[in-house]
């Protein structure tokens, strides 16, 4: 586990606010970037990725997703 929790908080925590989701529904989708990140970083590791990217890539589409999900499912 190479990269650091916070890049993965900010990441998600800035895609939110750009997506339009306010400040404290940005910060819910910043603690969900963080473990999103790290099953991202671990699942890369092993397939040969470089895991810091995948982390943050995931971080940075974790709003989007769970946006998705609770719209579809709702």
């Amino acid at each position: 586990m190479g990269g650091h929790a916070g890049k993965s908080f900010f990441v998600g925590f800035a895609a939110g606010l750009v997506r339009g989701d306010g400040f404290f529904k940005s910060l819910e989708g910043g603690g969900a970037g963080v473990l999103t990140g790290r099953v991202a970083e671990s699942l890369a590791g092993r397939m040969g990725i470089d895991p810091a990217t995948a982390s943050r890539v995931a971080a940075a589409a974790t709003p989007d997703i769970v946006a998705f999900l609770k719209e579809r499912f709702a």
